[in-house]
C-alpha cells in the first residue's frame, strides 16, 4: 500500500515538473519568436487605464497586426522627431491615422499629465514598436503574467477567427 502511494506521488511530481518546464517553454517561445514583451507602466499619463508599476503585455508590430485607433502602443522615442523624453520607449493610445503619410496622433489616457503628440506632433508609423495584445491585458501588474498569457491565446484565436 505505501509503496503504490509513493508511486503515486512520484508520478505527481514527475508530471508536475513536466509542466512546469513546458510552461517555461513556452513563455520563452512567445517571448523569442513571436515577439512579446512585458512593457512597464511608469508615470501617470495613462491613468486611469494604465497605473504606474503595472505592465503592459504587448506585441511586437510585425508579428501582431496593423495599427488601429484606441490600441495602445509603445513608442520608440529615438524614432520621434521633437521627443525629449529620456526613455526609450513611451506608453500611449492611438488617436488618429493619417495613412496618407503613415503617420499617427497618440495621447494619454490622462491628458493633464501626458507627454504626447500635443507636444510632439505626429508620429512616423516606424516608431511604433509594440502594440498591446487587449485592453484587459493591460491592467494586470507583474504578479498577473500568466493570466496575460491566456489573454493572448485568446486573442490570436479571435484574429484566427476574423473577429479582431
Amino acid at each position: 500500500m505505501i509503496k503504490v502511494l509513493l508511486d503515486i506521488i512520484i508520478a505527481v511530481v514527475a508530471l508536475a515538473a513536466i509542466i512546469a518546464i513546458a510552461f517555461v517553454l513556452y513563455c520563452a517561445y512567445m517571448i523569442i519568436i513571436r515577439g512579446l514583451k512585458i512593457s512597464p507602466v511608469i508615470g501617470p499619463s495613462m491613468e486611469p487605464t494604465l497605473h504606474e508599476k503595472e505592465c503592459v503585455l504587448v506585441a511586437r508590430t510585425k508579428f501582431y497586426r496593423n495599427v488601429k485607433v484606441g490600441d495602445i502602443v509603445c513608442l520608440n522615442t529615438k524614432k520621434i522627431s521633437g521627443c525629449t523624453s529620456n526613455s526609450k520607449y513611451i506608453i500611449k493610445r492611438v488617436s488618429e491615422i493619417d495613412k496618407e503619410n503613415n503617420k499617427i496622433y497618440v495621447l494619454g489616457d490622462n491628458r493633464n499629465s501626458s507627454y504626447d503628440s500635443r507636444s510632439f506632433g505626429w508620429v512616423p508609423m516606424e516608431a511604433v514598436k509594440f502594440i498591446s495584445l487587449s485592453e484587459k491585458s493591460a491592467r494586470y501588474s507583474i504578479e498577473g503574467f500568466s493570466n496575460m498569457i491566456l489573454d493572448y491565446k485568446v486573442e490570436m484565436k479571435k484574429m484566427k477567427e476574423g473577429k479582431r
